[in-house]
């Protein structure tokens, strides 16, 4: 049973606007807090506080690399990799630490759940490696594949979302009760859906597929075509989300007949568990989100470095698989489809299986019972 925090509990959630799974992760967390009744921050940008339009600037070039130039991304994934932190080092982002510095003297945390790397490493160039005056909690959105970047000096704990990703902690020197497997945090919403189990004997009538399109245009035109020239018995959704403006008119030219397309959605919980099958970029917070869901995903996208993991830990799981061209993607539909959809339902039950809908509740009843530990808070 969670433990029952004092009302005055304070909690800072920090996050920065990097791909959608740091956001995504910090946002479920409070959420969470919230259902529990805990006051806190939110989710708190304070990379996008302290240098707003740098940070604009930044995020679009990221989006812009991880779609069109996924290599260059690589090698900067790998310089990140390699790249030293913390107290040891030169401040290169003095700006973030004199911010994190204000924040912390004005907010006061109990409590400091971080859902980007930086902030553990700026966290121990103010405070060391000795005891902090809060309880941190550091959540790694990556899995399996695990950047060094996210380790860092301070005294706190980590929350991965599985135990190979734990693995990479323990083997990096980090003692095993400083590191919890709690699943990545998706929304609390998953946690209220019971997505039916798969028919016996025969594909649900039509198969229904949630696409959402993230690569490039000419990547994703030959996806639709190809799967619009196979005739398959599916209905498909695509959601654009913030590529609406570039992919709507090519979406509805070239998407199969009947095909709905939605721009933003809030609905992804519905959405995921009303359909059959994802395709979509290997997101942490993607394939997460379709093992909550017991949606099985069927990957066309993998940005180097950071998504490698996901996409691994959806093969293992046996839950997902991963088509790297618009040809393949049909191929792999057909090969799924085959034999009354028996390689469809296999990965839709491991997706059953391994889903944690409830795991953005187990990152704030962790935080919660380390800070109780620790005698930060009252229960």
């Amino acid at each position: 049973m969670p433990p029952r925090s004092d009302p005055r509990t304070r909690i800072a959630i920090l996050t920065a606007a990097f791909g959608d799974g740091h956001n995504t992760a910090a946002r479920n967390i409070a959420a969470a807090f919230d259902q529990r009744q805990v006051p806190n921050s939110g989710a708190t940008d304070l990379l996008q506080r302290c240098q707003p339009d740098t940070m604009w600037w930044i995020s679009a070039a990221y989006r812009t690399v991880i779609t069109r130039w996924p290599s260059i991304w690589s090698g900067l994934y790998r310089i990140a990799d390699r790249m030293p932190l913390g107290d040891n080092v030169p401040d290169i982002t003095p700006q973030i630490t004199r911010g994190l510095a204000d924040f912390l003297q004005r907010q006061r945390p109990d409590i400091v759940i971080s859902t980007y790397p930086l902030y553990g490493h700026t966290i121990e160039r103010l405070f060391g490696r000795g005891p902090l005056p809060f309880t941190l909690l550091t959540m790694v959105t990556d899995s399996t594949t695990i950047n060094n970047a996210w380790i860092h000096n301070a005294c706190g704990h980590y929350a991965v979302s599985d135990t190979v990703s734990a693995s990479f902690f323990l083997d990096h020197g980090i003692a095993a009760d400083r590191v919890h497997v709690t699943g990545f945090p998706v929304s609390p919403e998953f946690d209220t859906l019971t997505p039916p189990p798969p028919p016996e004997g025969a594909l649900p009538d039509p198969l229904r597929v949630l696409y959402t399109p993230a690569n490039s245009t000419t990547a994703i035109r030959q996806t639709l075509r190809s799967i619009t020239a196979a005739g398959l018995p599916i209905t498909m959704t695509v959601v654009l989300g913030r590529h609406e403006s570039r992919l709507r008119k090519l979406v509805a030219a070239e998407a199969p007949p009947g095909s709905e397309i939605i721009g933003w959605s809030d609905h992804m919980p519905e959405l995921l568990a009303s359909h059959h099958l994802l395709i979509g970029k290997a997101g942490g917070a993607s394939v997460q989100e379709s093992l909550a869901a017991g949606c099985p995903m069927l990957v066309n996208y993998i940005v180097p470095g950071q998504e490698e993991g996901n996409a691994e830990l959806l093969i293992e799981l046996g839950a997902g698989c991963v088509a790297s061209s618009p040809t393949a993607v049909t191929e792999t539909l057909v090969r799924l489809l085959a034999g009354g959809g028996e390689p469809w339902r296999e990965m839709r039950r491991a997706a059953l299986r391994h889903g944690r809908p409830g795991a953005a509740g187990l990152v704030a009843d962790l935080a919660l019972r380390l800070a109780a530990d620790a005698g930060r808070i009252g229960v």
